[in-house]
């Protein structure tokens, strides 16, 4: 039904949203890490 096809789209979006940007999402959060701990 309608439930299955937006279960299979919701799961192939987060999987592609998940693993393309994950090594930038990384580095996103290192250098946020970074920059926080400088100005703390």
């Amino acid at each position: 039904g309608v439930r299955t096809l937006n279960f299979v789209s919701y799961e192939s979006v987060a999987a592609t949203g998940i693993i393309v940007p994950a090594p930038g999402a990384i580095a996103l959060l290192g250098l946020a890490g970074l920059c926080g701990r400088r100005r703390r």
